[in-house]
């Protein structure tokens, strides 16, 4: 029973659901949605997908960016945004969710995303509809650390994917590179020498990583992923 924002008094129309949340079974069968998110204010989620709609479908991600109320013990919604589409793709495009935010100086600390195949501002779900997406990324973060205007650093890493040991090279001059598990977890910070670094992935689980390559300012000189694969 997940309201549906576009249609008051509705909720999603869908056959399926995942949850990287948590399920509640007792006292009452529920689910909790969100999951944490890196401490900045991001602007902008960038994402590709590609569409194959039945019926004039339609498709839609819904964002929320939010933060634990302690004092009324609830999630306050920071910021929110959306995309729809329903014309026909067959190959990945990028798409741009620009963020709107409701309370500004509050940072948020986790995220809620909802992709549906189905029903953006209609009723009905049809069957065969089909939506495919990949590479969620922030960017534009306004708080914590900050985005370089230029953009044009590039970074190597190899091996990818990487087993026991993994490098990373620039073209810049850069200080550090930082890397996320996919659950915005701080997995280390590694200082780079004459813009180069090697570290250990032995602690690292087998799964897709991300890394932001900084400068002494903490300014992102560049971000990307990485696997890890043992």
């Amino acid at each position: 029973m997940v309201p549906n924002p576009f249609r008051p008094f509705h909720n999603f129309d869908t056959v399926g659901l995942m949850c990287l949340g948590s399920i509640h079974l007792l006292p009452t069968a529920g689910l909790s949605f969100g999951d944490s998110l890196v401490p900045t204010s991001p602007t902008v989620l960038k994402f590709e997908s590609k569409y194959t709609p039945v019926g004039g479908d339609s498709a839609f991600v819904l964002v929320y960016l939010t933060k634990w109320n302690l004092a009324a013990h609830k999630l306050d919604t920071i910021a929110k945004g959306d995309w729809n589409e329903s014309a026909a793709t067959t190959s990945y495009a990028v798409r741009t969710i620009n963020m709107t935010y409701l309370i500004m100086g509050v940072v948020p600390d986790s995220q809620q995303i909802f992709v549906t195949s189905s029903v953006y501002k209609h009723g009905g779900a049809k069957v065969g509809s089909t939506y495919y997406v990949d590479n969620f990324c922030w960017g534009g973060c306004v708080a914590g650390v900050n985005e370089v205007a230029e953009t044009n650093n590039k970074v190597s890493v190899y091996p990818n994917p990487a087993s026991t040991l993994i490098n990373f090279e620039t073209t810049k001059e850069a200080y550090a590179v930082e890397v996320y598990d996919i659950a915005g977890r701080k997995m280390g910070t590694y200082i780079m020498q004459n813009n180069k670094a090697q570290f250990s992935t032995d602690e690292f689980g087998n799964g897709m990583y991300f890394y932001s390559v900084l400068n002494n300012k903490k300014e992102v000189l560049n971000r990307g992923k990485f696997e890890v694969s043992k």
